[in-house]
């Protein structure tokens, strides 16, 4: 938003040398932006087509309010968007993980790295993701702690809602 106006200003992501951290951003009801380092990629929900962006990336992110769409379909998971985290962005799951434990990307990343992976994982996997996360945050100081805290909270409620999960299907 422009501060002078009060008009709502799209938020552009250019093309350039720098690698941009994993994310998913809805773009509107139906379609989803995934950023994957330097690439970016447009999902239609509604067809599950995927299309390369080109140089430049415009998300307005205020076309749908991003709370509503999260009220809304907190519930559907990204595979049922259409989304293979594994096809879009392949990793290792070690690798998975240590994104998880470092909060790397957004938090809607790291929600379909556990949907991803959540199915292979045991109790005690869960634990020791919960585990390396908290080592993770006392190792920072300061300002670099207390964001962790507070930046890490939904994705450990994400990690305890599977463990309970698990722990009831046992």
């Amino acid at each position: 938003m422009n501060l002078v106006s009060g008009q709502d200003q799209p938020v552009s992501v250019l093309s350039s040398a720098d690698e941009y951290p994993p994310g998913l951003f809805w773009k509107d009801e139906t379609s989803i932006w995934i950023i994957t380092g330097k690439e970016g990629k447009l999902l239609n929900a509604a067809s599950g087509d995927l299309t390369a962006l080109q140089e430049e990336l415009e998300m307005d992110l205020r076309k749908v309010g991003q709370g509503e769409i999260r009220e809304l379909t907190e519930w559907v998971s990204f595979r049922e968007w259409g989304l293979d985290l594994a096809q879009v962005l392949p990793r290792k799951r070690k690798e998975y993980i240590r994104d998880i434990v470092r909060l790397n990307g957004n938090l809607n990343y790291r929600k379909a790295i556990i949907e991803e992976i959540g199915q292979d994982l045991e109790v005690t996997d869960i634990e020791k993701i919960m585990d390396q996360m908290t080592d993770y945050q006392n190792r920072l100081d300061g300002v670099e702690k207390m964001n962790y805290e507070i930046f890490s909270e939904e994705t450990v409620d994400l990690l305890k809602k599977l463990l309970q999960e698990k722990e009831e299907n046992r």
